[in-house]
């Protein structure tokens, strides 16, 4: 069935196959990288980053993470 086929996938993984390529912030250098969906793989032009889009994930969700944390540790200081 069409269900089968689906059941695996995210909403965001279904998404990311309608509309390719998709613009990211590169996790280097902050310049808008591709990710590639037939390949999975987030490329920045200018920087020359490169990685798996779990690789990237992983990236940018530590940045995130860190981001939080200077901004609980900013507030404590006050």
């Amino acid at each position: 069935s069409i269900l089968a086929e689906f059941k695996d996938r995210t909403i965001t993984q279904l998404y990311c196959e309608l509309v390719s390529p998709l613009n990211a912030k590169c996790a280097k250098c902050d310049s808008i990288a591709e990710y590639d969906i037939d390949t999975k793989v987030v490329k920045c032009s200018s920087c020359g980053f490169e990685a798996t889009y779990d690789e990237y994930i992983g990236l940018m969700g530590g940045r995130v993470e860190d981001k939080t944390w200077e901004y609980v540790e900013k507030e404590r200081q006050r």
